[in-house]
């Protein structure tokens, strides 16, 4: 069963994206704000959709995700191309706002995931 993790502040986006995320097929979906504590996360993490401000703390959170699960994919929503750019090379994915339920749920990168 594939697991993805949302990193999302807003109440309203994480419940766009978490429900995107289940319909393309992943059978765990767990939301948590960008300070959570490592401890609150699952064990084994396929995907990291990750909405990025520009002076949000979730940097830590990542970078200690990324250290245990460095085969986890990474989607990161920016809202700008300033922001999206700083992650050009670690994600597998950049998308800039606004991201819309369909565009997010009919993502290839979703489907080979949800597929291994």
């Amino acid at each position: 069963m594939s697991c993805a993790l949302i990193i999302e502040d807003n109440v309203d986006l994480s419940e766009i994206f978490s429900q995107a995320v289940r319909e393309a097929g992943f059978g765990k979906v767990q939301v948590v704000s960008s300070t959570a504590e490592e401890s609150s996360l699952p064990p084994v993490i396929n995907l990291i959709v990750l909405d990025m401000l520009p002076m949000m703390p979730a940097l830590g959170l990542l970078d200690r995700i990324r250290r245990k699960q460095p085969d986890a994919k990474l989607i990161v929503i920016a809202a700008d191309s300033t922001t999206g750019a700083k992650f050009s090379s670690e994600a597998d994915l950049v998308l800039i706002k606004p991201v819309g339920f369909l565009e997010l749920r009919n993502l290839p990168l979703l489907c080979e995931i949800v597929e291994e």
